[in-house]
This record gives C-alpha cells, structure tokens and sequence, in this order.
C-alpha cells in the first residue's frame, strides 16, 4: 500500500507571510469583503437608475447575491502589511 502525503497546515504558513515570511498579517472577514466588493457596483446601479431607467434598480440584489457567494468563498483572507500579498485560506490548504 502506497504511504499517503499529509495535507496539514503548518503553523508557519499560518502565522506568517508565505512570500516574505514576516508576522505582519491583517485578516479580513466576510463582511468587510462583502462591502469591499459591493460598494461601487451598488453606486453605478443606483446612477445608472437615475439616469438611464428604473430597471437598473432589479440588478442591485443579483450584485448582492453573487458578491455575498464570492465573499463567502474566498474569506477569511490574510494580507501581509509589508509585501501586501494577499493569501485566501485555499492557497494556505494547498501548499502544506
């Protein structure tokens, strides 16, 4: 029987930076993402009505929608204060 690799997280990639290894992380949650990514499309949504037609008012809860299934996807993330790199937690699952 072929041995099997362990797929473990380890606490280095956890606690530190994976391109500059510095312990400098700000973690930012659901919420915050969702806002991040759903901010200025709600904006041109709600120009768009004012000036072209209500209709556009009908896209704001399909942005919502698939802003709130992104968000839910890629969060927690991990960004490193010093090199700005960005680590979703499926990039720390796979490099064990």
């Amino acid at each position: 029987m072929p041995k099997r690799k362990k797929t473990q997280v380890t606490q280095l990639n956890a606690e530190h930076c994976t391109k500059c290894h510095q312990d400098s992380l700000t973690y930012i949650q659901t919420g915050q993402y969702f806002f991040m990514l759903s901010i200025l499309p709600f904006i041109v949504a709600i120009v768009l009505t004012f000036v072209v037609h209500p209709i556009f008012l009908a896209f704001i809860p399909f942005i919502a929608w698939m802003n709130f299934k992104s968000a839910k996807k890629k969060t927690p993330l991990r960004r490193c204060t010093n090199c700005h790199h960005i680590m979703t937690p499926q990039q720390l699952t796979h490099q064990a």
